[in-house]
């Protein structure tokens, strides 16, 4: 079987299930699609044809639109509009602490197998490892720990810019103070300039904005 026919049933059969969820697919871009209030939620399947079966890794990330709108009030306008996300095997060894039960860290469709099995399998991992990991991110304590938790590794953020850049907005909207926020922002201060210096100068509105909030608490 090609991967063009593969991707067409797999893509049909998937969206019978969570269609109802609120997801739309995007051929152009190989993702299923949700947008909820502030919400987005993008669950990647890329497939790739090996000799005698297809790899399919599928990777999930998550959005929030609010957070976008207020990095853009501030004039940061090159940061993506992802969070947080990973490929499904890291996010349930690293994120629920279980052991990923695949032998690969992407799916194995086998040509001898029969295709449902392995939607059927896919759908499964969608209930149990993708769905509650978007269900966490939608609280904004838990989004916090996420984002900040671990102030000394990229962990689930998109890259390290997102991280440096929208922590104070997903820290500011859990309920962090300014003086929590200004620490953590020293603490992030550093490890921005040797990880990309090319966003020190929108790091520094961000944290010059704590530093107002800061002065006008205090007046």
């Amino acid at each position: 079987m090609d991967v063009k026919t593969f991707r067409e049933i797999f893509v049909e059969q998937v969206l019978n299930t969570i269609a109802s969820d609120g997801y739309t697919y995007r051929s152009t871009k190989q993702m299923f699609v949700k947008t909820e209030k502030e919400h987005l939620f993008e669950i990647h399947v890329y497939m790739y044809k090996r000799n005698t079966f297809i790899e399919i890794e599928t990777k999930s990330f998550y959005g929030n639109s609010i957070i976008d709108k207020e990095l853009k009030e501030l004039g940061i306008k090159d940061c993506r509009k992802l969070i947080c996300g990973g490929n499904l095997n890291f996010i349930c060894e690293s994120y629920f602490n279980e052991v990923f039960p695949e032998k690969y860290s992407n799916l194995i469709y086998d040509f001898t197998d029969d295709v449902s099995l392995i939607i059927t399998k896919w759908l499964g991992y969608y209930t149990n490892i993708i769905q509650p990991f978007f269900m966490d991110c939608t609280n904004l304590e838990v989004l916090n720990q996420i984002i900040n938790g671990k102030t000394d590794c990229i962990g689930f953020n998109i890259c390290g810019e997102v991280k440096y850049l929208k922590s104070y907005f997903v820290g500011k909207r859990a309920g962090m103070k300014d003086e929590e926020l200004l620490k953590l922002y020293d603490e992030y201060e550093e490890k921005l300039k040797k990880f990309n210096p090319n966003y020190f100068s929108d790091f520094l509105k961000i944290k010059n904005r704590i530093k107002s909030n800061l002065l006008l608490t205090n007046d």
